[in-house]
């Protein structure tokens, strides 16, 4: 890439015109510079850094390295491309050889091999200063004189020039902020009059008038208008600095002190960016930067009856007849330091008390780190200025002011920039850091201005409440809260590795939003090595407080609106939703926790319940937010449930906040599924990444209390270290200040650090490593009490803390408070404690070895287990943490067969707790435990019954669960060892009802056959047996005559286990035999009336007399199918536990209930049925209710469009639940309206909607045969209203 030189640019080459070039001089006398104290250098990496730090200098001059670029053609470059190309660089005019050749960009190692070589070489050139350097001719023949070397890029954003007066007095200059005054402000500088101006020669402002030759506003104080005055530097140190006698006075005259000098900053810069970007010859002249010259304007306010001085304007004025040298930018520096010094002192500095460098300040300007350079004596050897007797004077005459130790430094480090090349490390090398530094004290007093106190063992700055480096994350989360505010449901997901402050940035959002906004703030954190003992404790610790909120700040009109949307919601299904949020029972009346029902899914009962429960109270609460830490340690049942809430919350105000690691790979299948579930919902995802070098330094800089120009070489070496991951960082701080190599110093007051120590210190690649390291130095009682807590998980509650000192002999309190003072952990409340981050609590639980790891959680979980055998009330947190730990400590940790028994009995009694708070999978998981805990050779002899249970509770579980293979294993094994068809029945249901769950029709047939046949039933006749046709008749004879709808209704429940497992099999053939073998429809009715009659009601007893009500349909019996369907919905009213009550429902108002109730209130009872179905978990009836009430809408005068619109999002939401069969019947209904539309031309394209036809309809069905159906469907539709007016006549006599 070919590159056009500039004067600043050191070019590669030989003989006297690249010699001669003013860029390549000016490194030759930096490189010189340098020579001595690189070669008393014994440290090679030391070395090596002053080559680089060579090569910085001349890159911050604006310079590059260049040589000849041979391979490509020479291409000439006219006089008017010779002009600077870079920002602020004179448009001087190169030798004409240098612009006849092709320059390049020289590659970083070859630069540093050269500049490495030019430091070696013993003899330093000398440097002229006498006259120009060299001359050159530009197309004209002419010379130039090459540039002067005081010539510096600048920069901001103000115009400052003189202002030509009619008097002949010294002028004001215009002020340099006018772009960005309003109307009355420029309005009042225009009126200001010049400085020993007549008052009659200028137009006075109505809100100005001279005062002792300066301007103020003649409006008093009580008139409530500001009170302004204008007069120079000098004066108002005058007025001001004379009369302090207090610290406090001090204090505050610093303050203000500090906001002269910060406008006065941006003044001199804005003067620099016109000199550069608009060409101004006449910037600001070095001498006229003088408190003499130096103009403000304050404003005194009145707030609350307390006076308020503030500095509106400061700029300078330019005296005419004035030289326009503008003198280097270390002049410019020092100029600042003189009138900083006499601002704050009020001692004009003697400046004749200086002695002159060797190098005249406008011989040389070298914007950055100019300490570095040192010049030639006369005996040829670098020397740095001692400065410790004049600069102890002037820190002594600044101290005895009061000023703060920073301060004073900022002060004397601009001073130090009067010797120019020869300053110390620490002297400004531009503006902009002086104005960071001013800003920063400005900003954060405490931090930046206050000096630090001197300590062995030093204190960092705070910096627990910013973020660094997270300016775009930031904004992004602020836009989201934002669209929460506007009433959105928000999903903002947060993924980074660990430590990289993920849980900050979302934190953040309660600091700076909620709370400001008035919003409610709930947080969670998943742990890794709890494993979420206790089933939705995690879920519960955010929505119990949520509720209680609510109670608490939600007006009384708004808890009683909520209270009876909820009732309507929950039904009497409240007391599952209780196990997550127990505070509900101060919301809802008793009522609504009376159910005994065990829901068909208790998993989908419980999301539909957290979902309704949610949904009301975003409704009527303050904005809501939802931090959920960690998920990639959540169980997947807390996340399905999550992602549940995510989906069912859109068009609600909320906002959920997920944060997770990306660091685990692919293994983590519960975090894939949860974060694919929610991804059609996010708002946004935010990614995060280490810190960079700006944020490295910002954070040392606020811990360090130090300027950022000074901790940046700290800041590259940390970020090298650490890559600038935050934890790593902050871990690494702690151990740099603990080994002396960050420290506090008396002389000067302040943070040091040994930065080549630090280069040279081995650092490990990863923070656990790091951290553990940390471990090792301390006592091994408080290693073992952090040993203790990592194990138990991220928290440790404070009654734990307590139990386990008492029963492991161990001051465990003790322990971990002296690891609180250390930084390992955090208190919470009054005896909790917290790990300060997850990545600690790693590290602690790794200093154990495997063998110990089980070690320690058996005795952590049989202290806990012995404790909750001791005390009346059994505490669940407890008991299932004792649980947990047990497991983790393994069988093989336990040799005495008894006490393995009772721990397979803990898991037994923790799974069915944890069935009962709808947390299957964890069930499932305590089931197996407590099989791996039975004596593999003896558990189906003397273990028998244990073994019953758990073998059977697991495939309960895993039917739950639809893991029919899982089934099937459990199933097979209580088939082999059961001595009893009793102790197979359990097993039986749980296969069948996959089986049913997974539509593996043919296959349930089978085997519900076989298990009825082990009960003494016999096989099943067909609809044209004559046998059972008898039976049939003599059951309708019975119905009509001895079993009335009283005598059933005073039927009493039966407890016979295997009347109950006949119901239950023969239920599940009649939700799909009809589609599969219709022909036995008949007999698996009568056999479940036969069972209901002889032996009392059961739970599927209400299904069984709708069934046979739907058979007496059949045979045109419209007012008998209409006294059984309402006899079923007696049933139900009667057990409002069954689970069969969306089922039932939806058998007695699709087949029966349309013939005798209007169709308006049908369609309510059908979405009431929907509704029960949600609360039950019964999805697949909760779909087809919701269905039914849609067509039955339309039959009762709804607009068809409307409906097939509805039943199209149904039809999809069953597709996606696995409801394939059912899923088609509504995608045929669907078609039907299609052509009832638009005509049989609807079908011709082979979808309607976008959905083929035969979608979800069985394999063996053709799309002919479908698409005739439909057909003839259609036709028969258009009669089917006048149709049912005609049956409703038949029942007049029944009702």
């Amino acid at each position: 890439m070919s590159a056009m030189p500039r004067e600043n640019d050191v070019l590669f080459g030989r003989g006297t015109v690249i010699n001669n070039h003013f860029g390549n001089q000016r490194y030759r006398m930096l490189v010189d510079s340098k020579k001595k104290a690189f070669a008393a250098e014994p440290i090679r990496k030391k070395k090596r850094a002053m080559a680089i730090a060579v090569i910085a200098e001349v890159q911050n001059l604006g310079g590059r390295f260049l040589e000849e670029d041979t391979t490509s053609a020479s291409k000439p470059i006219l006089p008017h491309q010779s002009r600077s190309q870079g920002g602020g660089e004179t448009n001087i005019a190169l030798h004409s050889k240098i612009l006849e050749k092709q320059w390049t960009p020289v590659e970083y190692d070859k630069i540093l091999t050269k500049v490495m070589h030019r430091l070696r070489e013993k003899k330093a050139e000398p440097y002229c200063d006498k006259g120009p350097i060299s001359s050159s001719s530009d197309s004209d023949g002419k010379n130039h004189a090459a540039p002067r070397p005081d010539h510096v890029e600048s920069f901001s954003s103000v115009s400052v020039q003189p202002v030509q007066p009619s008097n002949g007095e010294i002028p004001v200059a215009v002020d340099p902020l006018i772009g960005n005054l309003d109307l009355d402000e420029l309005d009042l500088l225009r009126s200001l009059t010049p400085v020993g101006a007549e008052a009659s020669t200028v137009d006075a402002h109505p809100t100005m008038q001279t005062v002792d030759g300066h301007m103020s506003s003649r409006n008093n104080l009580h008139d409530g208008a500001p009170f302004l005055q204008e007069m120079s530097m000098k004066q108002w140190i005058t007025q001001n600095l004379t009369f302090l006698n207090s610290p406090k006075q001090m204090s505050s005259y610093i303050l203000t002190g500090l906001a002269v000098a910060h406008k006065l900053t941006i003044c001199l810069l804005g003067a620099e960016k016109d000199e550069q970007q608009n060409g101004i010859t006449n910037p600001i002249p070095l001498e006229s930067i003088t408190a003499e010259n130096i103009q403000m304007v304050t404003k005194l306010d009145m707030n609350s009856g307390m006076q308020q001085l503030s500095i509106e304007y400061v700029w300078v004025a330019i005296p005419f007849g004035a030289s326009h040298e503008r003198g280097t930018n270390q002049a410019r520096l020092f100029s600042v330091g003189v009138i900083l010094y006499e601002l704050f002192t009020g001692v004009t500095l003697d400046q004749s008390q200086f002695t002159p460098p060797t190098m005249s300040l406008n011989a040389m300007d070298l914007k950055n780190k100019a300490g570095e350079i040192g010049t030639s004596d006369s005996s040829g050897s670098t020397r740095q200025p001692k400065r410790s007797q004049l600069g102890d004077s002037l820190l002594s005459g600044l101290s005895s002011r009061g000023l703060p130790y920073p301060l004073c430094a900022l002060i004397l480090n601009l001073i130090e920039c009067y010797y120019g090349i020869l300053a110390q490390n620490e002297a400004y090398s531009s503006l902009s850091d002086l104005l960071m530094d001013v800003q920063l004290m400005l900003n954060d007093p405490n931090r930046f201005l206050r000096s630090i106190v001197i300590s062995s063992s030093p204190t960092l700055g705070t910096t627990c409440d910013k973020l660094y480096g997270r300016e775009e994350e930031l904004r992004r989360l602020h836009l989201a809260y934002h669209r929460h505010l506007n009433g959105e449901c928000v999903t903002v997901t947060v993924a980074g590795n660990a430590g990289v402050g993920k849980s900050r940035l979302a934190m953040h959002v309660e600091k700076t939003l909620s709370i400001p906004n008035g919003g409610l703030f709930f947080s969670a954190k998943f742990d890794e090595r709890i494993d979420n003992a206790q089933p939705l404790a995690i879920l519960s610790s955010i929505f119990n407080p949520l509720c209680l909120a609510f109670l608490q700040f939600t007006p009384r009109e708004g808890i009683e609106a909520a209270r009876q949307k909820l009732i309507r919601a929950f039904g009497t299904q409240a007391d599952l939703l209780a196990v997550v949020v127990p505070s509900i029972s101060g919301l809802l009346p008793p009522s609504c926790f009376k159910s005994t029902t065990t829901p068909v899914d208790i998993t989908l009962s419980m999301s539909f319940l957290l979902g309704a429960f949610l949904r009301v109270i975003a409704s009527h609460s303050r904005p809501i937010t939802l931090f959920f830490d960690d998920v990639q340690f959540a169980d997947p049942f807390s996340l399905q449930l999550i992602g549940s809430l995510v989906s069912s919350m859109q068009g609600k105000s909320i906002l959920f906040l997920a944060c997770h690691r990306d660091d685990q790979g692919g293994d983590n299948e519960g975090l894939t599924n949860f974060l694919s579930s929610v991804s059609q919902f996010l708002t946004d995802s935010i990614h995060l990444n280490n810190l960079e070098l700006d944020g490295v330094n910002t954070y040392l800089s606020d811990s360090l209390r130090l300027s950022p120009r000074i901790t940046k070489p700290l800041a590259r070496e940390m970020l090298a270290k650490t890559r600038g991951n935050p934890l790593f960082l902050d871990r690494l701080l702690g151990e740099l200040l603990r080994d002396k190599l960050i420290y506090t110093s008396i002389d000067p007051p302040r943070f040091q650090f040994d930065l080549e120590k630090i280069s040279d210190l081995a650092v490990s690649d990863d923070v656990v490593a790091l951290i553990m390291a940390d471990f090792s130095r301390i006592d091994i009682n408080l290693q073992r009490g952090l040993q203790i807590a990592s194990c138990i998980g991220a928290v440790i509650d404070g009654n734990l803390v307590d139990i386990l000192s008492r029963n492991m002999k161990v001051n465990l309190e003790n322990a971990l408070v002296q690891c609180t003072s250390r930084g390992f952990l955090e208190k919470i409340g009054a005896n909790g404690f917290r790990f300060i981050h997850d990545q600690v609590q790693q590290a602690a639980y790794d200093m154990l070895t495997d063998d110990e790891k089980r070690q320690q959680h058996m005795e952590i979980g049989l202290a806990l287990y012995l404790h909750s055998m001791a005390i009346s009330n059994i505490d669940d947190r407890l008991f299932f943490t004792a649980v947990s730990q047990i497991n983790k400590g393994g069988p093989e940790s336990v040799y005495d067969a008894n006490q393995k028994e009772v721990i397979a009995t803990m898991n037994l009694e923790a799974g069915l707790l944890s069935q009962q708070r709808a947390d299957i999978r964890k069930a499932l998981q305590l089931f197996r435990l407590g099989i791996a805990w039975l004596d593999e050779n003896y558990n189906w002899t003397s273990q028998y019954s244990l073994s019953i249970k758990l073998f059977g509770a697991a495939a309960e579980a895993s039917c739950h669960l639809n893991e029919l293979d899982s089934v099937k294993t459990y199933s097979d094994a209580v088939e082999i060892h059961a001595l009893s068809i009793d102790d197979k029945l359990p097993c039986m249901v749980a296969t069948i009802k996959t089986l049913v769950r997974q539509e593996k029709f043919g296959e349930c047939m089978a085997l519900t056959f076989k298990f009825l046949g082990l009960m003494g039933e016999p096989p099943l006749r067909v609809v044209t047996d004559l046998g059972l046709q008898a039976d049939m008749a003599g059951l309708g004879q019975r119905l009509a005559t001895s079993a009335t709808d009283e005598s059933i209704l005073a039927l009493e429940a039966t407890d016979d286990l295997r009347v109950t497992v006949k119901l239950k099999l023969l239920s599940s053939l009649i939700h799909f035999i009809v589609f599969v073998e219709p022909l036995l429809v008949a007999d698996i009715v009568y056999r479940m009336m036969q069972l209901t009659l002889d032996n009392g009601l059961t739970n599927e007893s209400s299904l069984a007399i709708t069934s046979y009500g739907h058979c007496v349909l059949a045979f045109g019996d419209f007012a008998g199918a209409v006294r059984f369907g309402r006899l079923a919905l007696k049933i139900l009213d009667m057990q409002p536990s069954s689970s069969v009550q969306s089922s039932t429902r939806f058998f007695v108002y699709q087949q029966m209930m349309w013939m005798a109730t209007p169709l308006h209130t049908l369609a309510e009872s059908i979405a009431d049925a929907h509704k029960i179905g949600d609360q039950l978990g019964d999805r697949m009836y909760s779909h087809l209710n919701l269905a039914c009430s849609y067509f039955t809408e339309y039959f009762a005068g709804n607009c068809l469009a409307s409906t097939r619109d509805k039943l199209q999002d149904c039809a999809v939401s069953m597709l996606r639940g696995g409801f394939d069969l059912h899923a088609g019947l509504a995608f045929v209904f669907i078609q039907q309206i299609a052509v009832l539309i638009g005509g049989e031309d609807a079908l011709e394209d082979g979808q309607v909607n976008g959905v083929p036809i035969g979608t979800g309809a069985p394999k063996k069905q053709r799309r002919k045969e479908i698409v005739r159906a439909i057909r003839d469907v259609s036709q028969s539709s258009k009669g089917l209203l006048s149709s049912t007016v005609g049956r409703r006549h038949d029942l007049d006599e029944y009702q």
